[in-house]
């Protein structure tokens, strides 16, 4: 083999190296772009997921507070409802005692009117 021979050859070689070299350069980009949405869309997912275990958690976290709330004010109803009960009753009582007062007093203007034989 001649010097150009060789040349010929080992710039063949280097030709075929390069090329390989620039095919290996494009497996590992485009396995670093790949690797990369991967990891984007798991990361993705990962949000989701935990989004929506966040909200159903809120949900519970918020369905306790309003049944609380809901109890809380059922008890301030009923307490209400009893307060009015025991003041419509003392009403009721007074109302009944000046009425008898009343009716009282009115006889009694009656028999002294009748007594009197104003009438």
């Amino acid at each position: 083999m001649s010097n150009e021979g060789k040349s010929n050859g080992a710039a063949a070689a280097l030709k075929s190296i390069r090329e390989a070299e620039k095919r290996a350069k494009e497996i590992v980009q485009e396995a670093r772009e790949k690797t990369s949405v991967n990891i984007v869309q798991t990361a993705y997912k990962e949000a989701e997921k935990e989004k929506k275990d966040l909200l159903i958690k809120a949900k519970k976290e918020a369905e306790k507070r309003k049944e609380g709330i809901i109890r809380k004010a059922k008890k301030e109803a009923e307490k209400i409802s009893r307060q009015n009960e025991e003041e419509q009753e003392a009403l009721l009582q007074k109302t009944e005692n000046v009425m008898k007062e009343a009716v009282s007093k009115v006889a009694k203007k009656v028999k002294e009117i009748l007594e009197r034989g104003e009438i």
